[in-house]
């Protein structure tokens, strides 16, 4: 028996506060009221296990399944911050200058056009970057933005990526 919200969450993992999160907090309430505690919600005849919050429409939809598709389009990383589904062909490199903790980092921003058409983004979220350093040690961050048409930003999704001798071979490759 199961049941799946998928909505953003406050970074303390709590559920108070946040409109959104109400759906999430009775759901898993009536989820140990039935299945812990044997008290008869009807919450065991639902027609709607999966709940995923829309961010356009500011509410939730109940696909069938989970993922929402399994349809995956990669994006690459250009030359002058550009975001495309097309591979480069020309390849290309940036260069982030090193700056000493304790100071602001340096930052890279890569960015698609506006979409044509509202879309939705659904699913895990995966990152893959070639990296060669020039110190012992290095940090990647990386942050995934919706950015409406205002131009406010939503984040959606980050990993990190601690790259050492020590943590990482020359030859690994972790995702992120």
């Amino acid at each position: 028996h199961w049941q799946v919200v998928v909505a953003p969450a406050p970074a303390d993992g709590s559920l108070a506060g946040h409109g959104h999160n109400t759906l999430a907090k009775s759901t898993i309430l009536a989820w140990f009221d039935t299945w812990v505690r044997g008290v008869p919600t009807g919450f065991e005849r639902t027609t709607t296990p999966v709940r995923v919050w829309d961010q356009l429409t500011g509410g939730y939809l109940a696909p069938t399944t989970y993922p929402v598709t399994m349809k995956s389009v990669p994006y690459f990383l250009g030359k002058g911050g550009r975001l495309s589904a097309k591979m480069p062909v020309d390849g290309g490199a940036d260069t982030l200058t090193w700056v000493p903790q304790g100071t602001v980092p340096g930052v890279l921003t890569y960015e698609t056009p506006p979409m044509q058409k509202n879309m939705m983004l659904a699913g895990p979220a995966a990152g893959s970057l070639q990296l060669s350093s020039t110190t012992p040690n290095a940090e990647i961050i990386a942050y995934l933005y919706d950015v409406a048409p205002g131009g406010q930003a939503s984040l959606l999704h980050w990993d990190t990526l601690q790259g050492s001798p020590r943590s990482l071979q020359r030859s690994e490759e972790r995702r992120v």
